[in-house]
């Protein structure tokens, strides 16, 4: 798909709405991963591997979550999101 998904572990932060923090916080998504709310937005930080099969997760996850970092996964989202609209004739 892209070099960017890799079997290899990076850092990833997402923002997350109050439902899926709570499940984040029964099932991690990743090593070390840590929890932090900031102005009431929640925070998950996690070393995790960047595959398909996140990047799906994400996406399925819909509204209920925005990547914020790496860089390269926000704009896999944002280029999926961008066909998708494009489908049903939004953009």
């Amino acid at each position: 798909m892209t070099a960017l998904l890799l079997q290899e572990r990076f850092f990833v932060r997402i923002c997350v709405d109050d439902e899926l923090l709570d499940v984040l916080a029964r099932s991690p998504l990743g090593q070390a991963q840590t929890i932090m709310t900031i102005n009431g937005e929640n925070f998950v930080d996690a070393f995790m591997l960047l595959t398909e099969d996140l990047l799906h997760w994400i996406q399925c996850m819909g509204s209920a979550v925005e990547v914020i970092h790496p860089p390269g996964l926000r704009e896999l989202v944002r280029q999926g999101l961008t066909q998708t609209l494009h489908k049903y004739r939004v953009v």
